[in-house]
């Protein structure tokens, strides 16, 4: 799994995921919404409160802030994400 910030500004701030097929992101959850742009491949996200959500290439999906979840990757996996100036991707406890 590749998790790396590409650019930083006052309004937001841009990062970069590439994750294998079959390769999982553990549980966690950004400090403000997540706007995700998938550019390659399918994942699955699954929410703590037992809901789940395919995303595709060529989709969008905005992610509240605060919501834990996890991914799991179908196909080789490319998104952007956008999230807030001073936000922080935290692994859940």
């Amino acid at each position: 799994m590749k998790l790396e910030q590409v650019y930083s500004g006052t309004n937001y701030k841009i990062l970069n995921a590439q994750v294998p097929e079959g390769g999982v992101m553990p549980e966690h959850y950004a400090t403000s919404d997540a706007f995700v742009v998938i550019r390659k491949g399918e994942a699955n996200i699954n929410f703590i409160d037992g809901s789940t959500v395919n995303i595709k290439e060529g989709t969008t999906y905005l992610i509240p802030g605060d919501k834990q979840h996890n991914l799991k990757v179908v196909k080789d996996f490319d998104a952007i994400i956008v999230i807030g100036p001073e936000a922080k991707i935290e692994m859940a406890k």
